[in-house]
């Protein structure tokens, strides 16, 4: 039985260019945030569009936010991405728009939408976070007046 040796060579270049590039993306994200800090907002967006294109739900909620004055249709796209990523604060964010309605980006209200949304984001164990504490209180209040819910 012949052993083959493994070259340590190609596992340190792959660990080398995996930290340039997640450390380039992390870099990219804190430079999107302070960008928009400062209120350069399309600069934000240069920053956060790629992220979000690989993935980063953080980004792309970032995105929804960013678009949401400007370019509604864009804004539900990057909510509604994030949400469907499992991250409760896009799905609380696009919850509440169905919950009031939201005539500015196109959503008409819908309780049972809204329902549906804010009680993903509230459930313990989603995607990134461990039940959204906003989306629970909000949750509470749905229940409280019967929105969304049966009577």
């Amino acid at each position: 039985m012949t052993k083959t040796k493994t070259q340590p060579i190609p596992f340190l270049l792959f660990f080398i260019f995996l930290f340039l590039v997640t450390s380039s993306c992390s870099d990219n994200f804190q430079d999107g945030n302070d960008a928009f800090i400062r209120g350069e907002y399309k600069k934000a967006i240069e920053l956060f569009l790629p992220l979000a294109e690989q993935g980063n739900v953080a980004a792309q909620l970032n995105l929804g936010r960013l678009y949401r004055d400007d370019n509604p249709k864009e804004s539900i796209k990057w909510y509604q991405t994030a949400a469907d990523n499992g991250y409760a604060e896009a799905q609380f964010e696009l919850g509440k728009m169905y919950l009031h309605g939201d005539a500015a980006n196109g959503i008409k209200e819908d309780h049972i939408e809204a329902l549906r949304l804010i009680k993903l984001a509230a459930e313990p164990g989603t995607t990134y976070g461990n039940g959204y504490h906003a989306a629970q209180g909000h949750l509470g209040d749905m229940f409280q007046y019967g929105l969304g819910v049966d009577a």
